[in-house]
């Protein structure tokens, strides 16, 4: 195919003779044969293909229309590209993608940030209007398309979401991920950031990230009331004593204890002589 573009790109066919045709490029690459191939196209043909640039993944044809603005007249459009070899459908004969990677990203360099950031909304008002529930590789999808649009608050939700769903399915270190761009787009104040910095805390710990665990647990604690706090101090000691962070799971373990009014044992006999009585 890429053969086939850069020799096109070269060759005017007249009648039955074919002759050299002078580049306006100084150097011929595959970039600027494809660059010229997507200038050359209809507009709403164009349009499709900086949609799904823009999307970074299939899109169903339906969605694909919606976005475009030719809702009912897909047809033709998407018969057209698939001749022109700059689309492909997939399988399940309802999803369609960009021909090849190279395409897409080409494509993707074509685009400035404000147009790229309108198509990532536009694409994620549709498909969040299209469908109540969805799996947690749409609602991530969902939050991808509104950070790179700009939308923060809807992008956190949804990763917040995505975040839940990862947890249920044990995808701990896709939920970390998730987890993290909700605090970072949410920057949530008070029982929320408690309540993300546990689930966050929690995911860490479901990975096997203690120390990571800890941390967000302390976090948590310094805004939680004191029974709360107590019980977030204690996980953290925990997690921070099982992955050798000895002296800080210590020092958790004294608030913790000290949240409860019990001293601090002097030495191991004190501690010994304490848990026989």
């Amino acid at each position: 195919l890429f053969i086939r573009m850069l020799a096109e790109s070269h060759i005017r066919v007249d009648g039955a003779l074919a002759e050299l045709k002078p580049s306006h490029h100084a150097t011929w690459t595959l970039a600027t044969v494809i660059e010229d191939r997507v200038k050359s196209l209809e507009p709403h043909e164009r349009v499709a293909m900086e949609i799904l640039a823009a999307s970074g993944r299939p899109l169903d044809d339906h969605d694909l229309e919606a976005v475009v603005g030719i809702e009912g007249r897909s047809l033709g459009l998407i018969r057209s590209l698939r001749v022109k070899r700059l689309i492909r459908r997939l399988g399940d004969r309802r999803r369609v993608e960009s021909f090849h990677d190279k395409i897409r990203e080409t494509v993707l360099r074509m685009l400035s940030p404000p147009i790229l950031a309108s198509y990532c909304l536009s694409i994620a008002e549709c498909l969040d209007n299209g469908i109540g529930d969805r799996s947690e590789r749409d609602v991530e999808f969902l939050a991808d398309l509104y950070r790179r649009g700009g939308d923060r608050l809807r992008a956190g939700e949804c990763y917040e979401a995505a975040g839940a769903i990862s947890d249920s399915t044990f995808a701990f270190n896709r939920s970390i991920e998730c987890y993290r761009y909700a605090i970072e787009l949410l920057r949530p104040k008070g029982d929320h950031e408690r309540s993300l910095r546990r689930s966050l805390g929690d995911a860490f710990a479901n990975a096997s990230r203690s120390a990571e665990a800890a941390r967000q647990y302390l976090l948590a604690a310094a805004t939680a009331d004191s029974d709360e706090s107590a019980n977030l101090q204690q996980l953290a000691s925990l997690r921070f004593l099982t992955s050798g962070h000895v002296e800080d799971g210590i020092d958790s373990l004294r608030k913790v204890l000290k949240h409860h009014r019990l001293p601090w044992p002097r030495n191991r006999v004190v501690a010994v002589v304490a848990q026989d009585r």
